[in-house]
């Protein structure tokens, strides 16, 4: 699979690293969260994200400024999952959210789009029973 387009949903401060990850390695990143105050605040946590990479010498400032750009905030997560390939979830740590969430991009997400947790504690597993369409993912 050629992985171009990831979405990021849940834009905390875990959500931000994957986010800055993604981009800096070339990919494109669409952000949801359903918290609009979160939602403002990850473009300028990214974007500290980045410049400290570009100051650090992990990147050029150019690199920088293209992970930047390649990012872009999306006000719904149909409009998130759209065109993805891969989505990388990092919602709060709650089953019964995450559960709900996955039930919703199951539905929503194109059959080949791969679905991934920064879960830490909670098992996927138990997650996964959500995704009645395509439990495979």
């Amino acid at each position: 699979m050629n992985i171009k387009k990831i979405a990021v949903i849940g834009v905390g401060t875990i959500g931000c690293g994957w986010a800055t990850f993604f981009a800096m390695k070339g990919l494109n990143v669409s952000l949801f969260d359903t918290q609009q105050s979160t939602l403002e605040s990850a473009i300028s946590r990214i974007k500290d994200n980045l410049t400290f990479l570009a100051e650090s010498n992990y990147l050029t400032q150019d690199e920088s400024c293209s992970a930047f750009l390649r990012i872009q905030i999306c006000r719904s997560l149909s409009e998130a999952l759209s065109d993805a390939d891969f989505v990388q979830e990092s919602i709060i740590e709650n089953y019964e959210a995450k559960k709900a969430l996955y039930a919703e991009m199951d539905r929503l997400a194109l059959p080949n789009v791969i679905l991934s947790s920064s879960s830490s504690g909670l098992l996927m597993s138990e997650i996964q029973t959500a995704a009645f369409i395509h439990p495979e993912r």
